[in-house]
């Protein structure tokens, strides 16, 4: 089995915000180790790694490139990383993603290791819109993500990718399937564990982000809307008002 990068863009062109999400990227992988000998590829928009961000990453399995471009979002990083064809398969990770229990390398390897079949892999999954893998924790071989024809250089680009990668898979007749701590589930039973994203305390979910913290954050009427924006089947006639995330 090839070796694993994990991808993190790191927003020097942004730094102010993206500071303090970044150090508790690389404070919580020290804290809670991967346990597997993964490579951190950090994708520094626009900029070389500065000392400060050198110092962020010290000791860590890191390798700094550098991506000029700044279109797309994290999936256009994602696919254009992917282009220089120096890593074979991927782990794709945005900022604001963190980690919260060791051995999720592990985790990770052993779902890849044992589950030759399965050429998508996520870490959570969503219906708002339509059904599909969160781009906040996804896995591919390089060559598959390159057979993506559409490059990936705006927010509509972007989305589009997020919300097609499935079918462009299901298409090609390759499996997918999620990665929960208590193992790899596939269609339809990704939503049939407990404590997943935006359900009871997302425990089940190998690395939080954003859009964990805001449920867990939010108050039990917000998370029931949360969980049946993005988790529940949608049973015809209940229509809930759609909230508006939190600023």
């Amino acid at each position: 089995m090839t070796k694993t990068s994990v991808l993190v863009t790191v927003p020097l062109d942004n730094w102010d915000l993206f500071e303090s999400p970044m150090k508790r990227f690389c404070d919580s992988w020290r804290r809670f180790p991967p346990e597997s000998d993964l490579e951190l590829v950090a994708i520094c928009c626009q900029s070389d790694p500065t000392e400060v961000l050198s110092e962020m990453f010290k000791g860590l399995p890191v390798r700094f490139v550098r991506d000029d471009s700044n279109a797309g979002k994290d999936v256009g990083f994602h696919q254009r990383f992917a282009q220089r064809q120096d890593s074979e398969f991927i782990w794709c990770m945005n900022s604001r993603m963190y980690f919260h229990r060791a051995g999720w390398g592990k985790a990770m390897e052993q779902a890849r290791c044992q589950n030759p079949d399965i050429k998508l892999f996520g870490l959570s999954a969503s219906r708002d819109v339509r059904l599909h893998i969160r781009s906040a924790g996804y896995a591919l071989c390089i060559y598959d993500l390159l057979e993506w024809e559409e490059e990936i250089i705006s927010e509509e680009t972007a989305q589009r990718f997020e919300l097609g990668l499935l079918d462009f898979f299901k298409d090609r007749e390759k499996r997918s399937g999620l990665v929960y701590w208590e193992g790899v589930f596939c269609e339809p039973d990704w939503f049939l564990p407990q404590n997943i994203f935006r359900d009871g305390t997302q425990e089940n979910m190998l690395v939080w982000d954003r859009h964990s913290d805001i449920y867990s954050e939010s108050d039990s009427e917000y998370r029931a809307q949360l969980s049946w924006i993005g988790n529940s089947t949608r049973t015809i006639g209940a229509n809930p008002r759609k909230p508006r995330y939190p600023k």
